[in-house]
């Protein structure tokens, strides 16, 4: 009895990772953060401001640091699920599960490189400072810990997510994947030019 011929689907295989996702939905959240900014100064520019416009100015800045807190987060998101694709297609995923999947996120990028190819990212360069940055961000919120101050205490760069963050942190995605490519010539890279329309409310 001749053999049943196994199906396509049961026999095709291809890599399942997110980075692709993971980036898009960063670079969406800076895409709203920046659509909330344009209206947060179209309306700042009227001649007299009202109650109702500080009421605006405060709902607008809340919008601005929600999607500024998406781009940091998935933009973090996307370079894990990347280095830990790279290194178990490069490596074994039964050698990236037993020896590098514990390994913090700075650590992947200095690691697994090094391993495959011999050599590894500069360790001060300002793609990896930014990625250190990127972590200490990425961690603070998602281990936030509440804290009482005075008002003439608070500081808009530090105790809110704002648009120059969700700039520097999907910037962070390129920069890291341009210091690989110097290592490795073959990385795909193509995922990081898709042209994803911009959002506007």
């Amino acid at each position: 009895m001749a053999q049943k011929k196994p199906k396509f689907e049961d026999v095709f295989q291809f890599p399942l990772t997110k980075h692709e996702e993971f980036y898009r939905v960063a670079l969406e959240g800076l895409r709203r953060a920046e659509a909330f900014k344009r209206l947060h100064d179209r309306r700042q520019r009227k001649k007299e401001l009202t109650d109702v416009d500080t009421e605006y100015f405060g709902r607008m800045n809340g919008l601005i640091e929600l999607a500024s807190m998406v781009s940091v987060v998935f933009s973090a998101l996307a370079l894990e699920a990347f280095i830990n694709h790279y290194a178990s297609q490069r490596l074994s995923k039964s050698y990236f599960e037993n020896y590098l999947d514990k390994l913090d996120l700075v650590s992947k990028w200095l690691v697994i490189p090094r391993l495959i190819h011999g050599s590894q990212l500069e360790s001060g360069s300002r793609a990896m400072n930014s990625l250190r940055w990127l972590v200490s961000l990425r961690n603070s919120l998602v281990h936030y810990k509440s804290k009482v101050k005075k008002i003439s205490e608070l500081d808009w760069s530090k105790d809110w997510v704002n648009i120059e963050d969700a700039v520097k942190s999907c910037d962070t995605v390129p920069a890291l994947m341009r210091e690989l490519k110097k290592l490795d010539r073959k990385v795909q890279t193509d995922w990081l030019a898709r042209d994803y329309s911009p959002w506007s409310p």
